[in-house]
């Protein structure tokens, strides 16, 4: 999975033989009780071990941050993710990230843009990452920045043709134009793109929401994931907009 320990010039204390084996062991670990066992304490409390180890271990700092957020302490998670930016101003990753645990968290507009800036700076580092422009889309959207929402949306299905919230997230700003034509072309764009295994989710509640956010890169992806796949624009989008319009207000100004 990724960085090795020694990626950067470090300022801790080289390990040891026997603190590397240590290390890679707890690391390993807690690989397994996060992707394999799902159990987000334990693989929490590895990472803790891990990090302890080696601070400067990326991997470490970003899966920590994701199992801290999962359980609710996103004052722990922001904290892992500034230390992650601090070893490597480069991580693409570590911004977009704290963008999207900023912006899930705001509670009013100045937060809103602060997240917003994090985001965009994920986006200078990789510019062509869909996750990011799709982010940036919701950003925009709670804004009510509707033309840029648009166009990083549109971006993002552009660069990743199975960009289901990028679809369905431009259907729902067609809807709101009243244009129902094209809000229905996008809902049948976005049920392309999400194939033909996909079933209905059901309601999402608050806390599975937050427990998935380790593998989600969204703010609304629930809006989606609770869409029975109707190609009816009223159908598809009067419940995404109550649900859209309670989490803009809770970040307006």
């Amino acid at each position: 999975e990724g960085d090795p320990v020694a990626r950067r010039v470090s300022t801790s204390p080289p390990l040891s033989q026997s603190q590397v084996v240590e290390f890679w062991a707890k690391q390993r670990l807690a690989m397994d009780a996060l992707k394999k066992e799902n159990n987000i304490p334990k693989a929490a409390s590895l990472f803790r071990e891990a990090v302890a180890l080696n601070p400067e271990h990326e991997d470490s700092r970003y899966y920590l941050a994701n199992c801290l957020y999962a359980q609710g302490d996103t004052a722990g998670a922001l904290e892992q993710l500034d230390a992650l930016i601090r070893i490597n101003p480069q991580s693409h990753r570590g911004y977009q990230r704290k963008g999207l645990l900023l912006a899930v968290s705001a509670a009013n507009r100045a937060q809103l843009v602060t997240a917003g800036e994090c985001v965009r700076q994920a986006q200078t580092l990789n510019p062509e990452e869909t996750g990011t422009l799709l982010l940036l889309g919701e950003i925009a959207l709670l804004k009510g920045d509707t033309a840029n929402a648009r166009r990083q949306l549109e971006l993002a299905c552009r660069t990743n043709p199975k960009a289901v919230g990028g679809y369905f997230l431009r259907g729902y700003l067609a809807w709101k134009s009243h244009d129902l034509p094209h809000a229905r072309e996008l809902l049948l764009a976005a049920s392309n793109a999400r194939g033909k295994d996909w079933k209905p989710a059901g309601a999402v509640a608050e806390g599975d929401v937050r427990a998935r956010m380790h593998t989600e890169g969204s703010i609304l992806s629930s809006v989606w994931d609770n869409w029975n796949g109707s190609t009816d624009p009223e159908a598809a989008y009067s419940p995404a907009d109550r649900a859209i319009k309670m989490r803009a207000m809770q970040t307006a100004p």
